[in-house]
This record gives C-alpha cells, structure tokens and sequence, in this order.
C-alpha cells in the first residue's frame, strides 16, 4: 500500500499536478482519509523524501522540493519510462534468474505423471481436513 501512495505523489509531482512548495496533507489525516496504518503513509514519504521529491519541514507539514526543477522531474519520468522498457514481458523468463531453475530442461511429463500417481493413491481421509487437536 505504501508503495501505491508513493507512485501516487511522485507521479502527481513529475505530472506537474503538484508543484514545488505545494504542501501533502499530514500523515495523520491522510491515512485517516484512506483507512490504512500512519506507518503507512509515513513510509511513502520516506521513500519521496529519499528520492528529493518532497521534504519534510517538522511540525509546519511535508512539502514538494522546492529545488525541484523540470529538469529533475522530465529525467526522473524518463527513468521510469526506461525502467518499464527494460522489465521482462510476461512470456519466457529470462536467463539466470534468480530462484528460477531451468525450466526449458524441467521434466514435465515425469512430474505430471508423479503428481497424478500420488494423487490417484489419496484415500478418502488423506483429502479430508485433519484432526484439529494435532
């Protein structure tokens, strides 16, 4: 959720709909408006405070940079438009992931024909739900 109230600013902030020195509602009254937690909220303005898009003044609220320029935000809207170019379509993954194994070697047929003989061994009381004492 948190990262959705950060998308939120920073594109309402490169958008030009929030302008340098415009002031974001408190944390408090913001997660009130939107039912989540305040860390909620105060994690987004964490990550847009890192980032250089909004500082943070104390008690006097949470504002938009005001040294924040076109230029700062034309080339963080195209970083972001280059990042989205570079991400993976959701075909075929790419190689060398992470945690992902070589799925064009995977044994499919072996491992379909392993899961439907376990499943066709299941008795009646292995599917139904067990004892909930233990």
């Amino acid at each position: 959720m948190h990262r959705q109230v950060y998308e939120h600013f920073r594109d309402a902030i490169t958008a030009g709909q929030l302008r340098p020195g415009d002031r974001l509602h408190s944390a408090r009254a913001l997660a009130r408006r939107l039912t989540v937690a305040r860390g909620t909220i105060d994690a987004a303005y964490a990550m847009l405070s890192g980032e250089g898009y909004v500082i943070s003044r104390g008690s006097l609220g949470t504002v938009v940079s005001p040294e924040l320029s076109g230029i700062v935000i034309r080339r963080a809207a195209e970083r972001r438009a280059a990042q989205v170019s570079r991400q993976p379509t959701q075909g075929a993954p790419g190689a060398f992931q992470l945690g992902l194994p070589a799925l064009d070697a995977f044994p499919r047929k072996l491992w379909s024909s392993l899961c439907a003989r376990q499943a066709r061994a299941l008795s009646a009381t292995d599917m139904a739900y067990p004892d909930p004492s233990g």
